[in-house]
């Protein structure tokens, strides 16, 4: 690859949504030269938190994982959320019960607190998120994320079925009574 002293390329993906962005408080996931970081590092602490990880690159990989687990969480809530109504436990207990304690998650809570609400306008959409569980996939070997695999796959039957423009906490549909009435916030 041609390399130019004058131009220095930063790897730097962020993880965070719309609130985040607007507030400043992405993370910044930056991968370069070193002698690109007092370059950037005024931009990127106007954005929220730079976590340098080293060589470009590195930043999208990471990203890669993060997502992964993002979409763990996001099934969890989506399947914990459908056990609720299964069992008549109050999505405001379930709240209550996990907020602020060792199972909370912002971005677990904050779908959920969409999915309960029926608010499924696209913060991430479903079918970005099965692109990015498609990748993990892809560049993991043969078995190592057979969860993820499961995912996947019924993330992809949900964008078939016409949700994948919905934001991902649309993870609820097709898990009991959450297909009733459900594409409030549709991406059309």
């Amino acid at each position: 690859a041609a390399t130019r002293p004058d131009v220095n390329f930063v790897d730097s993906p962020v993880t965070g949504s719309r609130e985040p962005a607007r507030t400043g408080r992405l993370v910044i996931l930056a991968s370069g030269p070193e002698s690109a970081r007092p370059l950037v590092e005024p931009v990127f602490q106007a954005l929220g938190r730079p976590v340098w990880l080293g060589e470009a690159g590195a930043g999208s990989r990471l990203k890669l994982v993060l997502n992964t687990w993002l979409a763990f969480e996001i099934e969890a809530a989506a399947e914990v959320a459908a056990l609720a109504d299964g069992l008549g436990v109050a999505h405001s207990a379930l709240r209550e019960a996990v907020a602020g304690g060792t199972l909370a998650s912002g971005a677990a809570m904050a779908k959920l607190a969409k999915m309960e609400g029926g608010d499924y306008s696209p913060d991430f959409s479903l079918e970005w998120a099965l692109k990015d569980l498609d990748l993990a996939e892809a560049a993991a070997r043969a078995g190592v994320m057979p969860v993820a695999d499961a995912i996947a796959e019924r993330w992809r039957r949900l964008v078939s079925e016409g949700y994948g423009r919905l934001d991902i906490s649309a993870a609820r549909m097709g898990l009991g009574a959450a297909t009733a009435g459900a594409a409030k916030g549709s991406a059309a």
